[in-house]
């Protein structure tokens, strides 16, 4: 019975959060994103392909990256079919330090500087009963921050010279965090952590370089599908997600909730932190 009361309090005030929630106005950001030159990680599929297909429409010229490139190429001539876009592939496997430096690198010489990076990369996510693996958790933490990080550190100058844009793509399990994905959350949790403190050591040095951390929910990618049968939540719009990316971006926000109401579960896991902590628990089934 507890566990139910738990469940229907959860529900009710996320949907009454949703309900408090103002649709952000729409804009026509074509103006703004046309011309720019953008990096995107873990762009072959989900969500970075998305992006990639909206900021080409925009007029954007694009590096994108990920592990495997004929997917990559895949992308870059669809966008240049349908939207006459320049959009240049570099495969690259963004474990390696040397990989994610020589994406900087290459990306800059094909583009010629850098307006905006977008970090979406991710490694598998293992989903089960935890069992430690030294090795296994460092090369979670590698892949899903400690990359994100050297590329944006790498990237700082040129973001500099174009008064540019960071965007890193974490999810709400870094704030919330996660039974059976605990070596992903934890990575998520670092990310927050980094590109929080980057934004505020940016802004105390008056740099023009904004930073965007995008805390997303559960998302109807092909990656997320693998744990469809545990989590009782519903995807959200991958789309509609990339929407709200590209427009926190343009906009400088400092953080970007999908769906919105992860805001206000934010909030609450403040304000009542056992009662979340309960919810969390109680949204996964089937384990």
């Amino acid at each position: 019975m507890g566990n139910v009361k738990v469940s229907v309090a959860f529900l009710l005030a996320a949907v009454f959060c949703q309900l408090l929630l103002l649709p952000s106005p729409t804009k026509d950001l074509t103006d703004d994103v046309n011309g720019l030159r953008v990096v995107i990680t873990g762009a072959s599929s989900g969500i970075g392909e998305e992006l990639t297909y909206q900021l080409a429409a925009m007029g954007a010229t694009i590096v994108i990256t990920a592990r495997t490139e004929y997917k990559l190429r895949q992308v870059a001539n669809k966008c240049k079919d349908l939207y006459g876009a320049d959009v240049f592939p570099i495969a690259a496997d963004l474990a390696s330090f040397e990989n994610a430096s020589l994406v900087v690198s290459e990306g800059l010489n094909k583009l010629g500087g850098m307006d905006l990076l977008i970090l979406n990369h991710f490694g598998d996510v293992e989903f089960g009963g935890y069992q430690h693996d030294p090795l296994n958790f460092q090369n979670a933490l590698v892949v899903n921050m400690m990359s994100h990080a050297h590329i944006a550190s790498r990237s700082v100058q040129a973001l500099s010279q174009s008064k540019g844009r960071i965007v890193a793509v974490s999810s709400a399990v870094g704030f919330l965090g996660s039974p059976f994905m605990i070596t992903y959350a934890t990575a998520k949790s670092a990310l927050n952590g980094f590109f929080t403190s980057l934004r505020h050591e940016l802004t105390f040095n008056q740099s023009d370089v904004s930073v965007t951390l995008c805390h997303l929910g559960y998302i109807d990618t092909k990656s997320a599908e693998r744990i469809k049968d545990n989590l009782i939540l519903k995807p959200s719009s991958k789309k509609n997600c990339a929407s709200e990316i590209v427009k926190s971006s343009m906009n400088r926000m400092s953080e970007m909730y999908f769906p919105a109401y992860f805001s206000w579960v934010h909030v609450f896991k403040t304000l009542f932190p056992s009662v979340m902590e309960r919810a969390v628990q109680l949204l996964y089934k089937n384990v």
